[in-house]
């Protein structure tokens, strides 16, 4: 995004509460039908969110009933929506705001995680070309920033492609909050993103100041980060744009995610666990909406009979 866009996403911001609850997140989007054309056009809007389970806990009834994620603190969330906040082209005609309490997906008692999810149908114009946003202010302490603020934003660019005609996909990505790394280790942390390229943004962390000293973010969604200091949190802040082709600086759509990094001590053992299953580490796979995903892992224990794996996040 230009710098000018930036400006107005931080002065536009609204303030949902102050208390350190969240870890992170994303909106994305995809059309309803892949071979859409014409006006209106039915877009699916999918938001996620990891929240501290120590303020919006999930239970495991909670998550099997689909229930919202609970508030009794933060009532702002409530009413909050995914407001439009820049014009990017034509406009936003049409587009009614869905709201942003999602529903439980997943949590961790030893992780400290709260996962949320939802999915909302909007119609659009053709034409429509803005982003829409998440804003406020509850990132936790960092080390580099205190009450710092995030906008995890899309940009829904409803014009059809000049090579094929047809509507364009957001890109699609995925990642952990927070994701703890030992500390005095460059650690790779690998943002994967399916049809996208990747650049720096930012809403209250800036790069590279907001990150600790010799972190490189590379344009294929992969981080080198070493933490310095244990107990130290960072936010880490890209924007995810898709492009027509390798040569084009006009993107047509883009997603931001953002998440937090822990530094902790180093562990004890120096064996990782070993993981069996379908599908290979770290590895990412696209589910259709409204689709049923199944999947087996064995976590093979390398460190012996003193050491107890008591739990697992995907």
């Amino acid at each position: 995004m230009k710098p000018m866009l930036l400006v107005v996403e931080l002065l536009s911001l609204i303030f949902i509460t102050s208390v350190s609850h969240f870890l992170g997140g994303t909106i994305t989007w995809r059309l309803l039908s892949a071979s859409a054309t014409g006006t209106p056009v039915d877009i699916n809007i999918t938001q996620t969110y990891s929240w501290s389970y120590s303020s919006i806990s999930c239970t495991t009834a909670m998550i099997a009933s689909s229930q919202l994620i609970p508030v009794p603190t933060y009532t702002g969330l409530t009413t909050a929506t995914l407001n439009y906040n820049t014009n990017c082209g034509a406009g936003s005609l049409g587009y009614v705001a869905p709201n942003i309490i999602p529903y439980c997906m997943d949590s961790s008692t030893a992780i400290g995680t709260t996962i949320s999810q939802r999915s909302d149908i909007v119609t659009l114009a053709a034409g429509d070309d803005f982003s829409a946003a998440f804003q406020s202010n509850a990132w936790c302490t960092l080390a580099t920033s205190t009450g710092a603020v995030w906008p995890i934003s899309t940009r829904m660019n409803v014009n059809p492609r000049s090579d094929n005609g047809l509507y364009e996909n957001a890109p699609v990505t995925t990642i952990m909050s927070p994701i703890l790394i030992p500390v005095s280790q460059t650690i790779a942390i690998n943002v994967f993103v399916a049809d996208a390229d990747v650049v720096d943004e930012c809403g209250g962390v800036y790069p590279p100041s907001s990150l600790p000293p010799g972190t490189v973010i590379y344009l294929k969604c992969t981080i080198l980060i070493t933490g310095q200091i244990v107990g130290d949190w960072f936010a880490v802040a890209l924007t995810v744009e898709d492009f027509i082709n390798s040569s084009s600086i006009d993107p047509l759509s883009s997603v931001l995610v953002q998440f937090l990094v822990q530094v902790v001590s180093q562990a004890s053992s120096t064996s990782p666990p070993t993981i069996i299953g379908e599908f290979s580490q770290q590895s990412c796979t696209l589910i259709l909406f409204g689709q049923t995903f199944v999947s087996q892992l064995i976590v093979i224990n390398n460190c012996g009979s003193s050491v107890t794996i008591i739990d697992m996040t995907t």
